[in-house]
């Protein structure tokens, strides 16, 4: 059984929590000038939707409503969960803001219609893949979660790729740095205020994972992207984009957002 671990520092009124195996990575969170008791009755909240959430959009678990979904190998409708439809809804409106770059059928997100809380695949062998979309959309229930019960100041790291903060580092921005997976060096700082920044790429170990629905083609490249936006589901989404989408086209992708920053770093 996983081990969480939590800790409440008096002096400081500073929570900090750690689940250390969750949606395929890790998840740190430090909270604020905040209650403890409030604190803590709010991590185990965040822990239980986390947890909902993986056994809900992991498609290597047999038994989570995605991969049953994807097990369906017909074109009939399937009645889905509420949570489900709306995030397949979220899908479709990011694989239309994006242009087609943003896409969890990695292929033509059209050949699949959600209606009434059902769901159909107009080819049988489609499938869906919520990965480069499930921590950001966790991290956009997660402030939610925090901002509804006055949390004002936070930082979460979520598996080191995705970083969102909730108000300012006290009376600074909170300043990230960001290594190359490649050789250690720091590549980019970024200064963070109520937002969140959200990395992408290959590593030594990890290539070839993202792939260009419009080509087909698996992404090798030696590089970095990084999106800052207000919005962590934004930010998630859109540093995958940036690593297939040409200059133009990431130019007008990001006219459909409210981005602060969008930069990839060649390595």
């Amino acid at each position: 059984m996983t081990e969480l671990v939590s800790e409440y520092v008096e002096q400081q009124r500073a929570f900090y929590a750690l689940h250390p195996d969750i949606m395929g990575t890790r998840f740190e969170i430090i909270m604020y000038d905040a209650d403890r008791a409030l604190a803590e009755a709010l991590w185990q909240r965040v822990v239980a939707r986390l947890e909902a959430w993986h056994a809900m959009f992991n498609r290597f678990d047999r038994e989570s409503e995605l991969s049953r979904l994807n097990d369906c190998n017909d074109t009939q409708w399937h009645a889905v969960s509420e949570e489900l439809a709306d995030v397949l809804v979220l899908c479709r409106d990011y694989w239309l803001k994006t242009e087609h770059l943003f896409d969890i059928t990695r292929r033509d997100m059209s050949l699949v219609e959600i209606g009434d809380g059902q769901v159909r695949k107009l080819s049988a062998d489609v499938t869906l893949d919520l990965g480069g979309f499930a921590k950001g959309y966790a991290l956009l229930r997660v402030r939610e979660m925090l901002t509804e019960e006055g949390i004002g100041r936070a930082i979460v790291d979520f598996g080191h790729s995705t970083i969102m903060t909730i108000g300012r580092n006290g009376d600074e921005d909170w300043v990230i740095g960001l290594p190359s997976p490649y050789d250690g060096r720091e590549v980019a700082r970024f200064a963070l205020n109520d937002q969140t920044l959200s990395t992408s790429g290959n590593t030594p170990a990890y290539a070839g994972h993202i792939v260009n629905p419009q080509s087909g083609e698996r992404n090798n490249d030696r590089a970095l992207s990084c999106i800052v936006a207000a919005n962590p589901l934004d930010a998630e989404v859109l540093s995958t984009v940036q690593m297939i989408a040409s200059e133009e086209q990431m130019d007008s992708v990001v006219a459909n957002f409210d981005i602060v920053t969008a930069k990839r770093y060649e390595l």
